[in-house]
């Protein structure tokens, strides 16, 4: 599994890399007569990973799905569970009948309030927590046709709700709030929660799709979708052997990473606009550098002859929507089997978009 992920991250999907089609490319006529080619391409993040390393943005996996760390960071099994606490864990020891010491270890060090935290974290394996819990992940399930674009439940509810314990004047409450998905951010912070019970390691999905519906590339974020990761993404997905660059980007907080792709010689000459629905309705008006660079009627070519959109920029949200339900098949694997998996399926899916597209007329190739 590990050589076939190596293979996908070098030579990119096989279906994807070299594909086009009418409905992602479009040639069309300039005003000096010449004819000019657009390829778009639409990237989103999707809250869904495995399970990482409970230090903040590292990559190393773990050795087992029920560690919080890797082997590298081992020895923070023996700290406190609770943000910036940095105390030695609990440990007692008892002796069985044959006179064989055993050492048990706690998650919390000795302070009570975070005993406490300990003691209502473990509430969550039993009453109302396991059963909401198992609720929320039977909602989370495949839809039943791949190609449709409804979901049982939000987008926002595919990972985990965050659990926060707070203490006040020595009582220990827990407060669940809900997980607000992923989004672009300018830079990587740790969140400040403190005190609460140390979160294990995030990460999250970001892909990259065709207008077509066929999925170009996915990558998994550690600790958060920042831009800079973003922009780090398209430049190795459209490096692989014969990609060839698009000519516009869509991203749902191209505002900031076109801001940092203007220091990078690689990203000239490519657009990069909000897609039209988040344009319209999540960026304000009187943010004048996303008014002036990323309104995606600056250019002519992403126009049809009948004034709407020629290209389909929310089709990477409406893939996310079908890989999102796959997440309580992968929550619990390690890094391997996790991205080898949805390779796998990222590409028995393109082959039936590639059908879908030729019963349509579309005529879909290979340049």
């Amino acid at each position: 599994m590990a050589e076939r992920n190596t293979w996908i991250v070098q030579h990119g999907q096989p279906h994807a890399v070299q594909h086009e089609c009418n409905d992602c490319v479009r040639v069309f006529l300039m005003p000096d007569g010449a004819f000019r080619k657009c390829q778009a391409i639409v990237g989103d993040g999707l809250s869904i990973g495995q399970p990482c390393c409970g230090v903040f943005r590292c990559t190393n996996p773990l050795e087992n799905n029920r560690h919080r760390f890797c082997a590298k960071h081992n020895d923070r099994h023996d700290i406190c569970i609770v943000n910036f606490c940095e105390r030695p864990v609990v440990k007692t020891e008892t002796q069985d009948a044959n006179g064989k010491v055993k050492i048990i270890k706690k998650k919390a060090c000795a302070l009570p309030e975070h005993q406490k935290i300990e003691a209502k974290n473990q509430e969550r394996s039993t009453g109302s927590f396991l059963y909401r819990q198992r609720l929320q992940h039977a909602r989370i399930s495949q839809p039943i046709d791949s190609f449709s674009n409804k979901q049982r439940v939000p987008e926002q509810d595919v990972q985990e709700d965050f659990e926060i314990y707070t203490v006040d004047s020595n009582n220990v409450e827990l407060q669940v709030e809900k997980n607000p998905s992923s989004v672009g951010v300018v830079n990587d912070t740790e969140e400040e929660w403190c005190p609460s019970k140390s979160a294990t390691g995030n990460c999250s999905g970001k892909t990259l799709v065709h207008p077509c519906g066929v999925i170009f590339a996915r990558a998994t974020m550690f600790g958060a979708e920042a831009v800079s990761n973003f922009l780090v993404m398209v430049k190795n997905a459209f490096s692989v052997p014969g990609a060839q660059k698009p000519e516009h980007i869509f991203y749902d907080t191209n505002c900031d990473a076109r801001q940092q792709a203007e220091k990078d010689p690689w990203f000239n000459g490519i657009g990069m606009c909000v897609n039209a629905w988040h344009f319209w309705n999540k960026h304000a008006i009187t943010h004048q550098y996303c008014q002036l660079n990323c309104n995606p009627a600056q250019y002519p070519e992403l126009m049809d002859d009948f004034g709407g959109w020629f290209f389909n920029t929310s089709v990477a949200e409406q893939t996310n929507a079908w890989l999102g339900g796959y997440h309580s098949m992968c929550r619990e694997m390690l890094p391997d089997k996790y991205d080898f998996f949805l390779d796998e399926m990222i590409r028995l899916r393109n082959i039936e978009v590639i059908k879908r597209l030729h019963r349509k007329g579309r005529c879909p190739q290979t340049y």
